[in-house]
């Protein structure tokens, strides 16, 4: 088949080496711009790079949506186009331009997690299970029939990291099934509108802490936000403090406020209570300051059992 591959990030660099690999006529990829989002760190591999060593043709349009960059595009003919990380959402003009249609590979059991920041917000509401799905694009969001689904647990000592590298990896193999199948005429199972939900894209600001909620909550939020991504955060003498790894315990605080230092258990971090049960501390990090062992940390910035973040 002709193929158009939309793609960003290191899955859409995974699917697009398959497609190599795999032999498929690649006659265009479309990449974001260059610094398309300011505010992004951007960690990933390139989709432009992998492309343009492979002698690729490379398209990086602000708005793909665009009469004349789909014009371009239906210049090209081709048979599929294949979208994976793609930030911009596509519509009708341009869906209809592959007469086999556009499929998506997307990370998440859909139709749950239909939108952005699908692993993180899996993480923040505990589900014990995510995955990934290609189905077809209509003009909706993540809504298209389903081609291929396939599952993946989330443990409790995953953070998203560790998840997103095990769904990634999962990528290739969900779009080499799916071509084949596209190629055999499969035109996907309609979604069901049972356990359905939408999220949108989360911003560093949303890493802020309530330590009135339970610990495990907070658990949940904060190996959601982990590296690579800005972190959970909290403030203490008008500083941010950012938590990058912590533990939560199932014991009551005996009335004790939300937020405050209970202990500091040595070479092991530091206990703060929350509206129920408490959390262990282990690897944080001050505004300005390096990333430290949370028992160091309190030692260093000389804290006493009793102080109260906010």
């Amino acid at each position: 088949m002709r193929i158009v591959f939309m793609g960003n990030h290191n899955m859409g660099v995974l699917c697009l080496k398959r497609l190599i690999d795999l032999g498929e006529e690649i006659v265009a990829v479309v990449a974001h711009p260059d610094n398309d989002d300011p505010h992004e760190t951007v960690w990933y591999d390139s989709v432009k790079e992998v492309a343009k060593s492979h002698g690729l043709t490379v398209y990086q349009p602000n708005d793909a949506n665009s009469p004349e960059f789909v014009q371009l595009l239906s210049g090209l003919q081709p048979d599929l186009i294949v979208v994976v990380s793609f930030r911009q959402i596509l519509k009708k003009a341009l869906i209809a331009v592959p007469h086999k249609g556009v499929i998506n590979v997307h990370p998440s059991l859909l139709p749950k997690y239909r939108g952005r920041a699908n692993i993180a917000w899996a993480i923040i509401n505990g589900e014990s299970k995510t995955g990934v799905t290609v189905h077809y694009i209509d003009e909706k969001i993540d809504t298209g029939p389903i081609v291929v689904q396939k599952e993946v647990d989330i443990l409790f000592e995953d953070t998203v990291a560790t998840v997103l590298d095990r769904v990634t990896n999962m990528y290739p193999n969900a779009l080499a099934e799916a071509l084949r199948k596209v190629k055999e005429g499969y035109k996907g199972s309609v979604q069901t509108t049972e356990g359905t939900s939408y999220y949108g894209r989360r911003y560093p600001k949303d890493g802020l802490i309530d330590w009135n909620q339970p610990a495990m909550s907070i658990y949940n939020l904060i190996r959601a936000v982990t590296h690579p991504y800005p972190g959970a955060f909290t403030s203490l003498g008008g500083k941010n403090l950012f938590i990058w790894a912590a533990l939560p315990i199932e014991e009551p605080t005996a009335g004790e406020p939300a937020g405050r230092i209970l202990e500091a258990a040595q070479g092991q971090g530091f206990i703060v209570s929350t509206g129920r049960g408490k959390l262990l501390v282990k690897r944080a990090q001050l505004e300005g300051d390096d990333e430290k062992e949370a028992w160091q940390l309190f030692q260093d910035c000389n804290w006493q059992v009793g102080v109260s973040f906010s």
